[in-house]
């Protein structure tokens, strides 16, 4: 049925009772294979350089997000305004990463953008080191995944835009990784995983839904005999011990166990609005088409990694459709192209055939995502995006108390010097909960 050696593996305690690598599954493509590694390569990054060049930008949101940092840099706090404590972002990490680059003297506005790039470029290289341990080097279907990513409009534009999108999708991809690597080489110190799992929630709030289903999968194996309750401990407590930690110093010193924004922004479930940001993206990006591959993989015989990749999919889309989605251009949804992208891979890997047909296969999903894309960017530089135009008038619509309508007049109208960021005599009182932060 077109399976592969990693299909065979068992976990049994704290140990994986796995068939030892083989040559075959580290060794190197050659000849004719070890050119269309070569060329796959070049064109993953070439068409990752080229969409990262032309969606190239730089938000107003983050601009809040580098303001905390400048005050934070000037020994000022974490405060929007020096003397008032209001916590009006949710991307911890990225403001303290800030607050460095401006205490080396480096411009936030183009550090991130860098640190966004690089992180996309590490998460391409992480895709195919993870299929590739996996699956064999000398494998085709090592490169959908980074192939498809590299020709989307969406993954490669929020390398930019100076937020944390790009940080916060390769920590959560890198703690899945290592966590599902942890699980099949029986580690018995599994804290890497815990660690990373960490630092997506500094880095959003979102990375604690990510690793609730990494530690339902563990609880699991647990309940089944194959982890120890030793491992479980050891696994947990790096986790809890640095989220629990930041948690405790956010309510020491912004008075509240949760950002001013969450409370500003999430007044309930917003199911309507949400399933209507989910039907867009499906739209435009055609998922219907590619969907059955993504629970193919779930039919082999080993099937956590894949069961673990569509839980924390179907979760996290829970999740966006229960807060009525976002404002940009699926930003929210980034993080978690990766699943999807590694879930249809499998699945074409999961069709029997000859490597050469199954091969065409990838070639074909990748041109016919990126035909599909190509066909919604048309649509966004011919005047307004078609998603703004629907979403924006759906808030408007919907809104009952008027909030929306101010949001979206604000935000037609910020740029530098609204978010204070022209000069320190620039001080603007507008309340958090108008801004909307991400």
């Amino acid at each position: 049925m077109g399976l592969d050696h990693d299909d065979r593996s068992e976990v049994i305690g704290d140990s994986a009772v796995q068939p030892k690598p083989s040559r075959a599954r580290i060794e190197w493509p050659r000849g004719r294979e070890l050119a269309l590694f070569v060329a796959l390569l070049l064109l993953t990054a070439v068409l990752f350089a080229h969409n990262v060049r032309s969606g190239y930008f730089l938000g107003d949101d983050c601009f809040i997000s580098f303001r905390y940092a400048r005050h934070l840099a000037a020994g000022q706090g974490l405060v929007w305004n020096p003397g008032e404590r209001v916590e009006g972002y949710t991307n911890f990490l990225w403001v303290i990463l800030m607050a460095g680059a401006l205490r080396l003297g480096w411009k936030p506005e183009v550090v991130s953008n860098l640190l966004g790039i690089a992180s996309g470029a590490a998460l391409l290289a992480a895709l195919v080191i993870y299929t590739g341990r996996r699956i064999g080097w000398r494998s085709p279907f090592i490169w959908l995944a980074p192939l498809a990513l590299a020709a989307g409009r969406s993954f490669t534009a929020w390398c930019t835009g100076g937020l944390e999108t790009m940080l916060f999708t390769l920590l959560v991809f890198a703690a899945s990784a290592v966590f599902v690597r942890e699980r099949e080489t029986g580690s018995s110190l599994p804290i890497l995983s815990s660690i990373l799992f960490a630092l997506a929630t500094l880095t959003r709030p979102e990375g604690a839904l990510f690793a609730g289903i990494a530690g339902l999968f563990f609880l699991g194996d647990l309940l089944a005999g194959r982890r120890s309750v030793r491992s479980a401990l050891i696994w947990a407590f790096p986790y809890v011990d640095v989220v629990a930690a930041h948690l405790v110093w956010r309510y020491t010193y912004y008075g509240a166990w949760l950002p001013n924004t969450f409370y500003a922004k999430v007044a309930g479930a917003w199911w309507e609005q949400g399933l209507r940001y989910l039907r867009l993206f499906a739209e435009d990006y055609r998922i219907v088409w590619f969907l059955p591959l993504a629970f193919l993989p779930l039919l082999r015989k080993e099937r956590f990694a894949p069961a673990l990749h569509l839980s924390m999919l179907g979760a996290y889309l829970a999740y966006l459709a229960f807060i009525g989605g976002d404002r940009f251009e699926y930003r929210f949804l980034v993080v978690v192209m990766p699943f999807f992208y590694l879930l249809v891979g499998d699945g074409l890997r999961w069709i029997p055939g000859p490597r050469l047909v199954r091969g065409a296969l990838v070639g074909a999903g990748c041109a016919a995502s990126h035909a599909c894309q190509s066909v919604a960017r048309m649509k966004v530089r011919i005047g307004s995006s078609l998603f703004f135009e629907v979403m924006i008038g759906s808030l408007l619509q919907d809104s009952s108390s008027g909030q929306s309508e101010a949001t979206f007049a604000f935000v037609g109208r910020s740029r530098r010097a609204s978010l204070g960021w022209s000069g320190p005599e620039t001080r603007p009182r507008y309340l958090l909960a108008d801004l909307t932060s991400h």
